[in-house]
């Protein structure tokens, strides 16, 4: 924290120990056209629209303010932001019709998932 660090520069208490980094959570290898599949426009409760696009072998998140993110799959699907906690999941229903995305904008372990229902294609 900063005021840790002001005191210690101004007292020379000594600074606690950093904590642990998360561990690394690795990236599971998912077929593009899976990929492909979860691609489209997402509405959030709040009426907003998230977009979700392929890039070779991972996806981006264009979110209303929050600009353009990078997730990478680990597992068919679930994706993780690699430069933060975020954690996205995929909705499918039992024909395999990708329904919605979950957001847990501090990883599932925090909870509090909001859900975005996927809309249809405008083709």
């Amino acid at each position: 924290l900063p005021i840790n660090l002001a005191v210690h520069l101004l007292t020379g208490k000594p600074l606690p120990v950093a904590p642990r980094a998360p561990a690394q959570i690795p990236i599971a290898s998912v077929d593009r056209a899976t990929l492909d599949r979860y691609a489209g426009r997402y509405r959030l409760a709040s009426d907003e629209t998230i977009e979700v696009a392929r890039r070779e072998s991972h996806l981006l998140i264009h979110s209303p303010g929050g600009g353009v993110s990078e997730f990478y799959a680990s597992g068919a699907r679930d994706f993780f932001l690699n430069t933060g906690n975020d954690e996205i999941t995929f909705q499918v229903d039992r024909h395999g019709t990708v329904t919605g995305v979950a957001l847990y904008g501090d990883g599932k372990a925090a909870g509090g998932g909001e859900l975005a229902f996927r809309l249809r294609s405008e083709r």
